[in-house]
């Protein structure tokens, strides 16, 4: 049973002691792969996780008020105006005023983003699949299945909500 099947019933048949191991493999994967990523991102000058996490929240939505990036990046708004102001001075982002809300800014990428975007997120892509390489394509379909289905749930759960 994949954990798509146990999303859909809703009861998981993983004992106590798997789910522990699971979420202590998670634990060891989620620092190791977050260590990985900022050694790798050593390589690009000026780009650090949270710059990265900015870039990427705006090229995969566009442009965005502050508000909502900060709430989408998890941080304060004071830390989002730190990020903004360094990203902005450095060309990769610019202000504009909101169309209907005086108070809202809204932070978009400059074509020198745009292009840094597209340059750091494909060679982020092609490291990071280096990780995966150890995967043969139907255990990598497999996992891809297992962690969407994982993602599902955190969509679906009212806890997350807020």
């Amino acid at each position: 049973m994949t954990i798509k099947d146990t999303h859909k019933s809703k009861e998981g048949k993983a004992s106590a002691g798997a789910r522990r191991k699971l979420v202590r493999a998670m634990a060891r994967f989620g620092a190791a792969y977050g260590k990985w990523v900022r050694v790798n991102l050593r390589a690009v000058e000026g780009i650090t996780p949270p710059r990265l996490g900015v870039l990427q929240a705006l090229y995969a939505k566009g442009p965005q008020i502050m508000a909502e990036l900060a709430d989408r990046l998890e941080v304060s708004a004071r830390n989002v105006t730190v990020l903004i102001d360094g990203m902005e001075r450095d060309g990769f982002l610019k202000r504009q005023s909101h169309a209907t809300d005086r108070r809202a800014t809204v932070i978009a990428l400059t074509p020198a983003g745009e292009a840094l975007c597209k340059q750091i997120l494909t060679a982020h892509e092609d490291a990071v699949g280096k990780v995966f390489g150890a995967l043969d394509e139907d255990a990598a379909e497999s996992l891809l299945d297992e962690l969407q289905a994982m993602l599902d749930w955190f969509d679906t759960n009212p806890d997350m909500k807020g």
